[in-house]
């Protein structure tokens, strides 16, 4: 009897100390699993910071663009306007109906000379032609920061999906520690050992994956979103040049035809401008969005290096 005793006292003794040692593994691979996490989610957080500025900045150019390109046609207005009244002043007074010779007679007593008119034509050709560059420039500059978007928005898609396999991997880990841990109170296994790993399975096993998932899904939205905004930019700044260039500029002042195709040239690129920005302001929102994620990870992984220490 008293050998069968002693034979299962060593059998307890021998199953407590396996049992230890599987907790003591589930709490190596806990930590190897966790450890550095909020190392590549704080890289990923500063790239999604500068993209968000990246995409803002554009949002702003493009915002600019159409503005000046509004602004533009409004001088342009204008602009055709006075080359109507210049026209008037050059006609034969004889070829006149008598309301237009009182009009005329009119404008005259204003003290609106032929001079003052031509003055006027020409300031409104120059701040014409100084919009026009502004829109050109300011949708180049979108296009530009669309371009360095996408890239960006590519770079953080790849790394949101390590980051995402990689908090799987902690969580995974933290719930098989969790049930060594469980496993080891039945046991009779250290108690200081089960309390370490028992809060280490809590702080590292609450990760919320929803989080984590959408961080590759949100840039991989903005990053298309700044694809489309690249061709949407680029097909501006071609047509806001176009616009703004002397030939097109010049047909709009000879014959109804060209003015015609002046208008329409403009009204594309401000449509364009006007398209460019909802594009970037697309992108910079979800750029904003990916970065409250971002935070909420960081903060999670913050609680779980502690418990680790």
């Amino acid at each position: 009897m008293r050998v069968i005793l002693l034979f299962c006292g060593a059998l307890s003794v021998s199953g407590a100390f396996a049992d230890e040692a599987e907790l003591t593994a589930a709490l190596a691979d806990a930590r190897s699993s966790c450890a550095g996490i909020s190392d590549s989610i704080k890289k990923l957080q500063v790239m999604a910071g500068i993209n968000t500025a990246v995409t803002g900045i554009g949002t702003v150019a493009a915002g600019g663009a159409l503005f000046a390109g509004i602004k533009k046609a409004q001088t342009d207005k204008v602009r055709s306007e006075l080359g109507k009244m210049l026209a008037e002043f050059a006609r034969n007074p004889e070829e006149m109906s008598d309301v237009q010779f009182l009009i005329l007679l009119d404008k005259m007593a204003e003290k609106i000379s032929q001079d003052k008119l031509k003055e006027c034509l020409a300031e409104a050709e120059a701040e014409s032609k100084r919009l026009g560059y502004w829109r050109t420039g300011l949708m180049a500059g979108n296009t530009a920061t669309h371009i360095g978007g996408a890239i960006i928005s590519h770079k953080n898609k790849n790394d949101g999906g390590e980051i995402k396999d990689m908090i799987a991997g902690c969580v995974d880990s933290a719930q098989k520690l969790h049930n060594a841990s469980m496993q080891a109170v039945f046991d009779g296994v250290n108690a200081g050992l089960v309390a370490e790993a028992r809060e280490i399975a809590d702080k590292c096993g609450g990760w919320n994956m929803k989080d984590a998932e959408s961080v590759p899904k949100w840039q991989d939205v903005a990053k298309w979103t700044s694809i489309v905004g690249i061709g949407v930019g680029a097909a501006g700044t071609t047509t806001s040049i176009i616009a703004n260039t002397e030939k097109v500029r010049e047909a709009g002042r000879q014959t109804p035809e060209g003015k015609k195709a002046e208008e329409g040239w403009n009204l594309a690129s401000n449509i364009l401008a006007g398209t460019a920005t909802a594009a970037s302001g697309v992108a910079t929102g979800f750029n904003i969005a990916t970065l409250a994620k971002i935070d909420k990870l960081l903060k999670k992984a913050g609680e779980c290096e502690e418990a680790l220490r």
